[in-house]
């Protein structure tokens, strides 16, 4: 196969856009720390056997609070599909808390935008909801991904080479 020299860059460009279409939300040297063999249910069940472990979670934001320093994102965990993207919004084993080093502003995180996070757990935090006392995990978040919302979960259609994979619709 002969390439015009033209055509060369075009090439390279289309070449490096499929690659970027490709890489990870959560930086890969993260993500090789994660122990993906625990679960959030195993996590919400008994936050402490798991204190320092690092963790995938991720879900839709419910709410956020600036702390001095710190910012506390209250999430309603989804399942994560293979993008890493929160899906099925009916589906939940609980709440957690997302705590950030640093100011995040209320006007970006706001409720009901989605959220991937990882992070270490730690010792869990008792709060109500209403009136009732609840036993939220806690993570530490090293990284994260705030997902554009809304996606679109209509019909799909493209045209071009290649193959796709739609998840979580």
């Amino acid at each position: 196969m002969v390439f015009n020299m033209n055509k060369r860059p075009l090439f390279f460009l289309l070449v490096l856009s499929i690659l970027a279409g490709c890489a990870p939300v959560i930086p890969r040297e993260t993500l090789q720390t994660v122990d993906r063999a625990i679960t959030f249910k195993a996590v919400m069940d008994e936050p402490e056997g798991f204190i320092d472990a690092t963790v995938l979670f991720g879900g839709a934001i419910i709410s956020i609070e600036n702390q001095g320093g710190s910012t506390v994102i209250e999430v309603m965990q989804q399942p994560l599909n293979r993008r890493l993207r929160p899906v099925k919004p009916g589906e939940s084993a609980g709440r957690f808390l997302a705590v950030f080093n640093g100011f995040k502003d209320p006007a970006i995180y706001l409720p009901g935008r989605f959220l991937t996070i990882a992070g270490k757990v730690k010792a869990p935090h008792i709060q109500n909801i209403g009136k009732m006392p609840y036993r939220y995990p806690v993570i530490e978040t090293i990284d994260h991904h705030l997902w554009s919302t809304p996606e679109y979960t209509g019909p799909a259609f493209g045209i071009g080479l290649g193959f796709g994979i739609v998840e979580g619709r």
